[in-house]
């Protein structure tokens, strides 16, 4: 990898762990995360991944944006628009097939994780709001940490 390829990896890393944390603690604390957070998040990931591969970034983040934004209609807003923002954001981020990967982890395999455990621990009903934004910014960050260091080649591709 060029140093230049390198060294955009890590400021792209930086931005997304530094917002999505920052996401993320907002969302677990308060349940509310600032349009101040997500927007610099979303268009420094654009601004970011363009740089790299314009192609990639605009379609994960429209692919981010699309579907998450559905789920928020189907689902009458239960879903909030900050999740949408930071799935777009990890969307451009990634790219759209690395999304994929990264939702699917966040989506079906975490978010299964603390449902369960809240209907164990008997805490949760229908009304019980999850802080869902750190299911996304993790995972994300995983995979791209996972994809640079060569981790499970047979499960990622970039």
């Amino acid at each position: 990898m060029a140093a230049d390829a390198l060294l955009l990896f890590w400021v792209q890393t930086v931005i997304f762990a530094a917002f999505g944390l920052w996401a993320s603690a907002s969302d677990l604390k308060t349940q509310k995360v600032s349009r101040r957070c997500t927007v610099p998040m979303l268009t420094l990931c654009i601004i970011s991944g363009c740089l790299d591969s314009p192609v990639a970034t605009l379609t994960g983040a429209a692919t981010g944006f699309l579907v998450f934004c559905s789920v928020r209609l189907v689902t009458k807003n239960r879903l909030g628009f900050a999740d949408v923002l930071v799935s777009a954001a990890t969307g451009a981020y990634l790219g759209f097939e690395n999304w994929l990967y990264s939702t699917f982890v966040s989506c079906f395999v975490a978010a299964f994780v603390l449902a369960i455990m809240l209907f164990v621990q008997k805490k949760g009903t229908k009304q019980t709001k999850i802080a869902f934004v750190p299911f996304l910014v993790v995972p994300a960050l995983f995979t791209a940490l996972a994809l640079h260091f060569n981790l499970f080649q047979s499960f990622f591709r970039r």
